[in-house]
Formats: C-alpha cells, structure tokens, sequence
C-alpha cells in the first residue's frame, strides 16, 4: 500500500513539473536567430506583407509555430511598428513575447521601443503612460544594477514628462535621473 501512494505522488510530481515547464521559461526559450536566417525570414515576410501593421504581425508571429526565425522577426518588426506609431501597449507585448520565446534581454528591447516611441509619437496622450512605464522599468533596471539601460529610462521619462508640462511629473524624474546618477556612482567606486 506505501508503495502505491509512493507511485502516486511521483505521478503527481511528474504532472506538475511538466505543466510548470511549459510556460515559456529560460530553459524552453529558442536562441537568437542567425543574421542568415533572419535574413531569409525578413525576406520572406517582405514578400508575404505588402504594407503590414502590428496586430497582423503578431497574430501571424503566435500562429507560426514552426519557424523560430520567422517568429522572431515578425515579433521584432511587430514591435517596431507599434513603438514608431505610439502603440505602447503593443510595443511592450511584442517585447515580453520575445523574451518569452528568445534568449534575448526583454528589458533592453523594452527600453529600445520606448525610446522609439519617445522619438516618434506626437500623440499628448501618450506623453504621461511613457513617463510612467519608463519609471516603473527603471526600478526594474536598477535593482538589477543596469545603470546604462537605466541612464536611457530616465531619459526618456524626463523627456515624456517635459512635453507633459506636468510640473510634478518633471520634478520626479529629474529627482529618479539624479537617482540613477549617484547609484551608478557609488556602484563604480
């Protein structure tokens, strides 16, 4: 009888962890696509999308489950597209879903289309959601002692908060680049 609840709970502990390592972790992640290959997938892609917009190249990126490489440059230009139109939802998704996927630096590619996003958009509504998903990544990026990726975040905040013209938003990212400045000092010493 001891034997069979032994056996039983190792079933149960073998369904558990083979639930638990589909999700997408480290060890399940695919490598970054060769330059060659992702060569051949933009080309390819540009064949198939004549004037592509985000949500089509996501859809089609989750759907291909057969071409690492493909995947990746649709997640890739996906996010492109979505940071260049101020679609910081979307950017940000891209993001996640290839650091799901890749072995590849999901904050770095975060603050790439960020910082794309504050180069391009226009849109006032969007100046306030910038200033704060950079200072919530921020505190991500310094914990983890990135002062580089950290330096860009609080730029980028900074300067969503400046077109904001909200006095408080200024102060605080000013007092968070400060911030930045005196850990990354102290941190060198």
């Amino acid at each position: 009888m001891g034997r069979t609840f032994l056996n039983i709970g190792l079933f149960f502990v073998a369904v558990f962890l083979s639930v638990t390592n589909q999700g997408g972790g480290a060890e399940s992640r695919h490598p970054i696509p060769s330059p060659a290959q992702q060569l051949a997938a933009q080309k390819l892609i540009d064949e198939v999308y004549i004037d592509p917009e985000a949500d089509t190249l996501i859809r089609d990126a989750i759907n291909t489950r057969d071409d690492p490489a493909a995947t990746y440059m649709l997640l890739r230009m996906a996010g492109s597209l979505a940071a260049a139109a101020g679609d910081l939802k979307r950017a940000m998704y891209t993001a996640d879903q290839l650091s799901n996927a890749y072995d590849v630096d999901g904050l770095e590619i975060k603050v790439e289309q960020l910082e794309l996003i504050s180069k391009k958009t226009r849109d006032r509504a969007i100046y306030p959601l910038l200033v704060e998903e950079s200072l919530a990544l921020l505190d991500q990026v310094l914990n983890q002692n990135r002062f580089e990726l950290a330096k860009k975040l609080s730029n980028v905040a900074l300067k969503a908060a400046k077109k904001t013209k909200a006095k408080a938003a200024i102060r605080n990212c000013v007092a968070k680049q400060k911030q930045v400045a005196k850990r990354a000092k102290a941190f060198k010493v």
